[in-house]
């Protein structure tokens, strides 16, 4: 059987959207091939969407978005979408998995396993569900393979709803994901992949969203391993992508040829773009602004702007004031030139001199402290968020965490 993971990058909310990447994705994996092609958790939602998954318009909108594709896609496609659970008077809905094969849904999947922890808070939203589903799909050769399906945290447990699968007659067992990123999280997925397939003895075919949701990046590496654990597949991190595999067949295992996880830097590089590019994009924005000082912190910031977004949509703004060294200034003009990105000069002085005099009066008698010093930073904050409300760009902040953890920036 020839199975394909569709790692897309759905937008939480936009349903006709989602529903059409889907469509799109199948039509693509079917003519390349494809028996079976796996979507990610939620796929028709987005995910997380939260307490909208709680609002019944927007579970309808989103199970007649579902209805809409079935006759349409060609194939077995398995697609996640939240399902009403009309006999709850609690109003949650089901994490669901629709089979759907020859223009009908011949197989409904509820996530057993709901995770309440960290960034997660599905027991708010989300009922279990307490049964297995295996379905047997239809292969070009004429043959028939039984295929479980399982959400998520359902495949990071031991001798869980993988296993429960197996044991109902499942030769592979897919997942359907929505896995947050963070570093090291791709290897710890890919152990978790390995084990599942070998404590269970079948195929295990987990496919993860890739996407930026405020403050969470899904980075995609959908995997396909072996019942002996070996990896066959390994999806783009950070990027759409069709990842195909043959399994269940007779034919020797080989190892995945795709290209490991990056390094650190570079994973990490690419974590901060994905979920920069996403947020200003699927918020609405097309242009972002910046304070630029001429130190690291805010170069990094302009650079990784650049990256994600392009340079015609990145705004600079150097803002010195009398503490400004010439240095400094020439490095933000210089770090705007090489990237190719407008620069604006807004000398704050002025400014700052207009809120001392004001302020003079009640601060007679103190000496100068970190008040005057946030006063500066107010004022660039000011001028910045006035660029934002005249020309709509979104203004990104250049201060970093460990900054922000001892209390070495201004915050607001």
């Amino acid at each position: 059987m020839r199975i394909c993971l569709a790692q897309l990058n759905p937008t939480v909310g936009d349903i006709d959207a989602n529903a059409q990447l889907v469509l799109d994705a199948a039509r693509r994996a079917v003519n390349a091939g494809a028996d079976l092609v796996v979507f990610p958790e939620q796929v028709i939602s987005g995910y997380p969407a939260e307490d909208l998954w709680l609002k019944p318009h927007f579970v309808d909108r989103c199970v007649h978005a579902l209805e809409q594709l079935v006759p349409q896609l060609p194939g077995t496609c398995i697609v996640g979408y939240p399902e009403p659970a009309p006999a709850r008077a609690d109003g949650l809905v089901h994490n669901a998995a629709a089979v759907i094969a020859h223009g009908a849904v011949v197989g409904t999947y509820r996530k057993q396993l709901l995770p309440n922890y960290a960034v997660f808070d599905e027991h708010r939203w989300f009922a279990p569900g307490t049964e297995p589903l295996v379905v047997h799909v239809a292969t070009t050769t004429g043959d028939s393979v039984p295929v479980g399906v399982t959400i998520c945290e359902d495949a990071w447990v031991h001798d869980g709803p993988v296993v429960q699968a197996a044991k109902s007659g499942a030769r592979v067992v897919v997942n359907l994901s929505a896995s947050p990123w963070r570093i090291g999280r791709a290897l710890d997925r890919e152990q978790v992949v390995r084990d599942r397939a070998t404590e269970a003895d079948v195929w295990v075919a987990l496919c993860n969203q890739v996407a930026g949701q405020d403050e969470l990046v899904f980075d995609g590496h959908s995997l396909v391993a072996a019942p002996d654990g070996t990896l066959v597949a390994r999806g783009m991190q950070f990027q759409e992508d069709l990842v195909f595999a043959d399994v269940a067949g007779d034919a020797p295992v080989a190892a995945a040829a795709t290209e490991p996880i990056p390094d650190v830097d570079a994973e990490a590089w690419e974590g901060l773009r994905l979920g920069l590019r996403d947020y200003v994009h699927k918020n609405g924005f097309s242009s972002v602004v910046l304070g630029l000082s001429g130190g690291i912190d805010s170069a990094l910031v302009l650079a990784l702007a650049v990256d994600a977004l392009g340079a015609d949509a990145v705004e600079a703004v150097t803002m010195p004031s009398r503490f400004s060294s010439d240095g400094t200034r020439g490095d933000a003009h210089a770090q705007a030139e090489v990237l190719g990105v407008r620069m604006h000069e807004l000398p704050i002085e002025p400014l700052v001199e207009a809120f001392e005099q004001s302020l003079a009066a009640e601060f007679t008698g103190r000496e100068p402290d970190v008040t005057e010093e946030n006063l500066q930073a107010r004022i660039r904050g000011t001028l910045l968020m006035a660029l934002s409300n005249k020309f709509g760009h979104l203004v990104l902040a250049t201060g970093n965490k460990s900054e922000y953890s001892v209390g070495y920036a201004t915050l607001y």
